[in-house]
């Protein structure tokens, strides 16, 4: 009776076009993530959503001498873009390089594919934190656009436990093995004061310094090495051997947990704000 009469509370809350028929869509977790969003004053991430789109889609061409670095979902990493693990690039203007998708500074790429049942990568996402250059993206990652509410609180929000469960969540009740715009879009992002979302962004930015001292060591040991040329995890392999690498990487990882840890308090209500 009481799943009954929660089920029924919360198809009276959501959206006639989200509702969902799959009994693990109102799993317990579910509801009470979605209570605690709701209580911070949650709005659908389509809200702020301007533009977003995929990259190109169909034969994938690539070019060792190509203008344009090409991102896989394998270059998305938890702190940052890995241009090194694999380092592809395709031929400016062809259709490997749709100009709707060339990444820009402080978009959002968001994994859109959980790849055959896998769910690992899907709903990893990062923000883009400087200009890299000619950049563009596969068919598997999202390029969103936000207006309205600071892009790397957003990041944050969608890279902590209460983003990633709605990740989860969404997956229930379909058998698609990625997620729509429609989908992410149904994401929840909490309400926070201006002081609260630019000190999630200096900590996200701080993040991303230490991920870029940490790539550019990894290009060093590249560089000295058989597998200059990236080699997916050989690479990562070598890299992994080494003190300074690890010392790198390991502070910009330390800097992310903080930062979740810090939103998901705030989500939880345990502080009033973040501060950094």
């Amino acid at each position: 009776m009481m799943e009954n009469a929660t089920m029924q509370t919360w198809l009276t809350l959501g959206d006639v076009a989200g509702r969902r028929l799959d009994a693990n869509y109102w799993d317990e977790e579910f509801v009470t993530i979605e209570t605690s969003l709701r209580h911070r004053a949650a709005r659908p991430l389509g809200d702020f959503v301007s533009f977003i789109t995929y990259g190109q889609v169909g034969g994938r061409v690539l070019s060792p001498r190509g203008a344009v670095r090409y991102l896989q979902v394998i270059n998305v990493r938890e702190t940052g873009i890995d241009f090194l693990v694999k380092p592809d690039r395709v031929v400016e203007g062809t259709n490997n390089d749709p100009m709707r998708s060339r990444v820009q500074k402080d978009d959002l790429l968001f994994v859109n594919n959980s790849f055959a049942g896998g769910t690992r990568m899907l709903g990893r996402c990062i923000v883009v934190p400087r200009n890299y250059g000619k950049v563009n993206v596969s068919q598997h990652i999202d390029v969103v656009r936000i207006t309205g509410i600071d892009t790397y609180f957003v990041g944050a929000v969608i890279k902590c436990k209460y983003g990633q469960v709605q990740v989860r969540r969404l997956k229930y009740g379909v058998s698609s093995t990625e997620l729509s715009f429609q989908q992410v879009k149904e994401i929840l992002v909490p309400a926070a004061n201006d002081e609260t979302q630019r000190a999630v962004r200096r900590l996200y930015l701080r993040m991303a310094d230490q991920h870029e001292k940490a790539m550019e060591r990894k290009a060093e040991l590249a560089e000295g090495s058989k597998h200059r040329s990236g080699r997916d995890r050989e690479l990562d392999e070598l890299a992994a051997d080494d003190a300074e690498y690890r010392k790198l990487i390991g502070a910009a990882e330390a800097t992310l947990r903080d930062t979740l840890g810090r939103v998901e308090a705030y989500i939880r209500g345990d502080i009033d704000h973040i501060t950094a």
